[in-house]
Order: C-alpha cells, then structure tokens, then sequence
C-alpha cells in the first residue's frame, strides 16, 4: 500500500483511541477493497504485525499464515530502555503494549505463524516457528586474496545502523587507522543521511550510497563490522557477508541473533569501541586467520542460510497449513 503522509496524519487520532498499534498509520488505505480485488485464494500471508488493524474485517476465507518478521513488541521494549531521546522512549512506552495485544491477536486467528529467528520466537506467541532469512549463494573469487578493507553495509539512514555508523567513523576507525593507516572503511547502502556523506574520502573512508552490488561490495572487503545496537530479527548484514566470505565483528547481542539451530555464527564478539578496533586490528594483522573465519561463515549460510533451503522450509510450512483441517477464528 502507498504511503500516503496525508491519510497517515488522519488514520492517527483514530488509532490512538483503539488499543492498536500506532505505527499502522503509515500503511492506512483501502486494503479490504485491494484484498476483495484479489479474488479466491488458498492461502493468505500476513507479514508484520502492524498491519492488523487494516484486516480484521478484510482477510479472505482462507488459511492465514502470519510472518511476524521481527518480534516488534520485545523490540519496542528494548527502545524503552535504551533510546536516548525522552519522547522516543515515552512513544515506544504507549506502543510496546500495543504491539503486543496484536501479536496475539494475530496468533489466535493464523494457522500457522513464524519469525526469523529463535530469539524473536522466544518473544512471541508459543507455537511461532523460526526459519531465518535466506541469501543466495554466489560462487567467491579462487583467488581468496583481499585488500586491508573493513565494510559496513545496509540502508544507511535506518536508525540502528546510523547508530552504528557514528560509532564506526567516530570512535573505531580512528583507533583503527592510528594503527593500520593502510586500511580501507567502506560504507555501503542506500540512503546515506546528510551528515554521514562528508566522511566520504576522509581518513580512508569510502561512501558508496547508493551500492551498485552489496554482494559484490563485500566481496572486496576482508572484514565485515557490524556494532549494531540492542535489537530484534536476523541482521540480514551479517548472512550477506558470509556469503561474501568475510570475517565479522560483532556485538554480543549480534551474536544472539544469529545463533540458528543452536549453533552460534562464527563471529568476532566484541563490546567496546576499543575491543571492536582491537578484534579489528587482530584479522587486519592475520589476512590468514580472517580467510579462515571467512571460511567459517561461509560454511554457515550454506548450511543454515540459502535462499533454497529457506525456500523449501517456507514451501514445507505452507503445504501442511493447506491440509490442515480449518478451524477459522475471528479477529477481535
């Protein structure tokens, strides 16, 4: 559905006086007409919670499977606590119940329901499945041999990784580059805010924004780093560079979210901005080591992680909705 800034601004006030998610203004529109343009179907896929509001009265007679993506409820109750800005936390305080009642209410009337990571699942309604976000596999070059370049790579003005961003060009590189000054940052992605792009060119960064292939950006870099805040969902930065063959450095909390099927990624966990410089500077040392580690995380999309596996999981999952015996709840 369009964004439409116009009918968000009216959706809003109506909203507020329901108990539903205050985000589903800025999907509002004519989705029980689209939806009755669709004609019969077999099978329905909701994906993300906030869009309950627009399809209780509007879901066809049919099988509903809802893709929460990420758990945005454990979500917003993680910015509560950690956002820096007062009115952010105060919003995210009204709107973390909210998402809440619409993720079960979403469970009570779905055959089926899934996330994509055993985290988020963690979080949601029980009987919510995890299948993680697939990449496809593209052959690596044979040669293996790699510049001294660190990546960052993503949609540049999302917040968490804008956050991640002024912590990268503010306080690890700097340390980086006092000790390697042969080393490369490159910051790849779409929608680069204004404030970011003056870096383009200084102290060894380059900005591309936006990224012709992150693919084939990341196949260029020895090290993917990714000092992502708190967060929920799979870091789909973090799969897409170990297709690319890269070593990654990541938080703790990053690791978390990429465990799959009880088996951590091989990720260089760091905390600080000195301990990220630090693990940093270890691979940018060991070229060796970090083709290794790339290696690893290669090995790990290819068994967790492709696109066909995950393709075959979701085909799998919607074929045993379709013959299951329907039992229709109602919304509400």
């Amino acid at each position: 559905m369009p964004l439409h800034p116009l009918r968000a601004a009216l959706t809003l006030p109506r909203l507020a006086l329901s108990k539903d998610p205050l985000q589903a203004a800025l999907f509002s529109g004519p989705w029980a007409r689209q939806i009755g343009r669709a004609g019969p179907v077999e099978l329905c896929v909701v994906v993300l919670t906030r869009l309950l509001p627009y399809l209780r009265n509007a879901l066809p007679s049919c099988p509903i499977v809802v893709d929460y993506v990420d758990a945005l409820g454990a979500a917003a109750e993680l910015s509560v606590r950690g956002d820096p800005a007062i009115w952010r936390r105060l919003y995210w305080r009204l709107e973390a119940p909210r998402l809440r009642r619409a993720e079960r209410e979403l469970r009570a009337r779905a055959s089926a329901t899934l996330a994509t990571t055993p985290r988020d699942v963690s979080a949601l309604p029980e009987g919510t499945v995890a299948i993680p976000n697939g990449v496809e596999l593209r052959p690596l070059s044979a040669s293996g041999s790699r510049a001294p370049l660190v990546a960052f790579t993503g949609r540049l003005a999302y917040r968490p990784n804008e956050i991640a961003c002024r912590l990268l060009v503010d306080e690890v590189w700097p340390r980086v580059r006092a000790s390697r000054p042969d080393a490369g940052l490159l910051l790849a992605g779409a929608d680069a805010p204004g404030w970011l792009r003056p870096y383009d060119g200084r102290n060894g960064i380059r900005l591309e924004s936006p990224a012709a292939d992150i693919g084939e950006s990341l196949r260029s870099a020895l090290i993917a780093v990714a000092p992502l805040p708190p967060g929920m969902g799979t870091p789909n930065k973090v799969f897409e560079a170990f297709e690319a063959g890269c070593a990654v450095v990541g938080t703790p909390d990053l690791l978390e979210r990429c465990r799959t099927d009880g088996v951590d990624a091989p990720i260089r966990v760091a905390s600080t901005p000195t301990e990220i410089a630090d693990a940093v500077l270890a691979l940018l040392s060991d070229p060796g080591e970090a083709a290794r580690t790339g290696r690893e995380g290669r090995a790990f999309v290819e068994r967790f992680a492709s696109r066909t596996r995950v393709l075959a999981e979701l085909g799998q999952l919607y074929s045993s909705v379709l013959t299951q015996p329907r039992h229709p709840a109602k919304l509400g």
